[in-house]
């Protein structure tokens, strides 16, 4: 059997900041509240209201 490998798409869920970066979703809102995580960069809503996050952009964020 072969292991299945998965990426995640360029837009993720809050609920995924954990498996992907570690960040807790309250974190994420605390990085968007205070300006940290800017909105069209880091983070957006998508066309149903919810809060999806870069991955490309935050990986840059974690690394500076």
């Amino acid at each position: 059997m072969s292991a299945v490998v998965t990426a995640p798409a360029a837009w993720i869920r809050g609920e995924l900041l954990p498996v992907v970066f570690g960040i807790t979703p309250g974190a994420a809102t605390k990085y968007r509240l205070r300006g940290i995580w800017t909105e069209g960069r880091h983070c957006k809503k998508d066309p149903v209201g919810r809060w999806v996050y870069n991955v490309e952009a935050i990986t840059i964020w974690l690394g500076s």
